[in-house]
């Protein structure tokens, strides 16, 4: 007779394991943020102070995810997305941890195929010419 017993701790794999940590993280933070009951938290939304080159990058970012047809609407959302992060995690201003979750979100937003052609011209930048080469990375 075969019992099915539900997923613990110790019967995930490694990497479900960790998603199911990241998960739990992200439950409590946006527990204690919607409980802030001692109202730890300040009212004022953490300051934004935007990184070099932010512009330049995000309308490369919608220029290559072609689901974005303005960049200053992705920028928009880019900048509310950091300051959240650093809301959640209590921070007075956005730091660099908030700039990697960006990174992560813009290099997320660009279609694989896409990725994967950018990254063969980086890889060869000598047969960029050939339009069946590139073909065939992406």
């Amino acid at each position: 007779m075969h019992t099915i017993t539900a997923p613990n701790g110790a019967t995930l794999p490694v990497d479900e394991r960790a998603d199911q940590q990241r998960t739990d993280e992200l439950a409590a933070y946006t527990r204690a943020v919607l409980e802030d009951r001692a109202a730890l938290r300040p009212r004022d939304p953490p300051r934004f102070i935007e990184p070099p080159d932010f512009l330049y990058q995000t309308e490369l970012c919608q220029r290559l995810a072609p689901w974005y047809p303005d960049w200053g609407e992705l920028a928009a959302l880019l900048r509310l997305l950091a300051v959240r992060t650093a809301y959640l995690h209590g921070r007075p201003e956005v730091s660099e941890e908030d700039w990697q979750v960006l990174a992560r979100v813009a290099r997320d937003t660009v279609p694989g195929w896409i990725r994967r052609g950018i990254e063969h011209l980086r890889t060869a930048p000598g047969q960029h010419s050939s339009h069946l080469l590139l073909a065939r990375a992406m």
